[in-house]
């Protein structure tokens, strides 16, 4: 006996004798709305009249959209699309891991970059000395010269133009010192000029903390005692600077962790704007914006009240306009030592990659206090790389423009 799909009399024929619907044998489709069984030839339901090939009013998992129409699939359209399925999730879900895992390097301070090789580089740096006022006589100048230090190896100094009348060395301050003594009077609208020809290598540093290895602090140590006290333009004994740095940490004791704060906080509240001079800590947190100068010095002040060691390092970025230099920081972390922290890189990021990270891409000239020889007279610079001092009448002045040209070594 079959069933009419249509009025449901049962027959023993192909035909129901009780509506005439012809061919019960054939195979049927399910309606997807009234659930009555139709035959393979059938365009409308027998039961309610809709078109099997309806308009996407309907959708299921056994049902796919062509043309605006929707339409059952056979068993095995129904498994190719689950495969399909299954194999984008699949896809999607790898990508959204390479995602997260290149996220998880950027807001993780302790991740540890893959290995990158290190960047051989040849620097010209070019120093102009501009009188742009009356006569200037008895001029001394001091310049910084790259020597090797930790991320920075194989500097070879292929030349001096013109030859200095000394150079020193400070390992500490990772640096030469240039000096030049000009006795002769530089006349107004005159130029001197110094060039430096260099090569160096760069390397990164991905150096992991280990939270757990962090050791405390000598406040005895001459490093403790120089890098956590205030200087020029690095004001971390004024009071609101002190207080928001409090605030900002909390009850955070590990060292790392806190300047990782303070790190965040400074990045994601002063806007970059070049300024026309060093302004400093202090204006940093009053007009929240500045230069990597300001960026750098409110790290460092903050991090100084908080009894965290910061140096502030003088150098170049080697794939930016380097016309002029770039400073960042340096925090010292026992027993692992001094650690990079950049908050200009990150200015626009919103994350951490340049916290406890550098580059291949930079030139190192000095870093922190150096000791400068012949002494100089005038008042202890707060970063080197290059200083002048000199006699005038007449109200001279001299300017001092910088640039490097570098480039890789292939």
């Amino acid at each position: 006996m079959m069933k009419c799909p249509r009025c449901g009399h049962e027959s023993s024929s192909n035909f129901c004798s009780n509506c005439g619907l012809y061919q019960l044998e054939f195979d049927s489709i399910s309606c997807p709305i009234c659930g009555a069984e139709n035959n393979r030839g059938s365009t409308n339901c027998v039961r309610c009249g809709i078109p099997l090939l309806r308009y996407n009013e309907y959708y299921s998992e056994n049902y796919h959209v062509i043309g605006g129409y929707t339409q059952k699939d056979k068993p095995d359209e129904s498994r190719r699309r689950i495969v399909k399925a299954v194999v984008s999730l699949m896809i999607g879900t790898m990508l959204f891991l390479a995602i997260f895992y290149f996220l998880g390097l950027a807001y993780n301070p302790t991740s540890q970059l893959l290995p990158k090789p290190p960047e051989s580089y040849n620097a010209v740096i070019t120093t102009d000395i501009s009188n742009t006022g009356g006569d200037i006589f008895e001029t001394q100048i001091w310049m910084a010269l790259p020597v090797d230090c930790d991320t920075q190896r194989n500097v070879s100094i292929k030349s001096i133009t013109p030859e200095p009348d000394l150079i020193t060395y400070d390992p500490d301050a990772c640096t030469r010192i240039c000096y030049w003594k000009f006795d002769q009077k530089i006349p107004i609208d005159s130029t001197i000029t110094i060039v430096q020809n260099v090569s160096f290598t760069a390397y990164p540093f991905t150096e992991s903390i280990d939270m757990n290895k962090i050791e405390s602090y000598d406040s005895n140590s001459e490093i403790y005692k120089e890098y956590t006290k205030p200087s020029d333009k690095i004001e971390s004994d004024d009071p609101e600077i002190s207080k928001l740095a409090k605030e900002i940490v909390g009850n955070e004791t590990n060292p790392y962790k806190k300047a990782g704060l303070i790190y965040d906080f400074v990045t994601r509240h002063i806007t970059y704007e070049i300024q026309d001079h060093e302004l400093g800590a202090k204006y940093a947190y009053h007009n929240g914006k500045g230069d990597c100068t300001e960026f750098a010095t409110l790290f460092a002040a903050m991090c100084r009240s908080e009894g965290i060691p910061v140096r502030l390092v003088e150098g170049y970025l080697c794939d930016s306009d380097t016309r002029a230099g770039h400073i960042w920081t340096e925090f010292y972390i026992p027993p692992y030592g001094w650690v990079p922290a950049d908050p200009t890189g990150d200015d626009k990021t919103n994350a951490r990659f340049f916290f406890g990270r550098l580059g291949t891409n930079v030139l190192i000239l000095s870093k922190g206090n150096v000791r400068i020889e012949p002494d100089y007279p005038g008042e202890r610079p707060y970063a080197f790389s290059y200083l002048a001092y000199y006699k005038t009448v007449d109200s001279g002045r001299l300017n001092l423009n910088t640039s490097a040209d570098i480039s890789r070594i292939d």
